[in-house]
């Protein structure tokens, strides 16, 4: 074990800790952005579109609340 403690202390490992500590926050990161996408198949739910085509004026409130209803039940 005497060629890790050459002088130079575990400076021949700093660079492998940096990589670690890189990759971990990475990781982190893509996993907070993931989770916060939306559904994991990337599809919206029938409810998203239902809201959204009401928002774009392709359907009437009426046509909203009823199907918004059938939705529900």
């Amino acid at each position: 074990m005497g060629w890790m403690w050459n002088g130079n202390g575990h400076m021949g490992w700093m660079p492998f800790g940096w990589m670690l500590g890189v990759v971990l926050v990475v990781a982190i990161v893509w996993v907070l952005l993931r989770s916060k996408r939306g559904p994991p198949n990337g599809r919206d739910s029938p409810r998203d579109i239902l809201q959204r085509r009401f928002a774009k004026g392709e359907i009437d409130g009426e046509t909203y609340k009823r199907t918004l209803a059938d939705l529900e039940d």
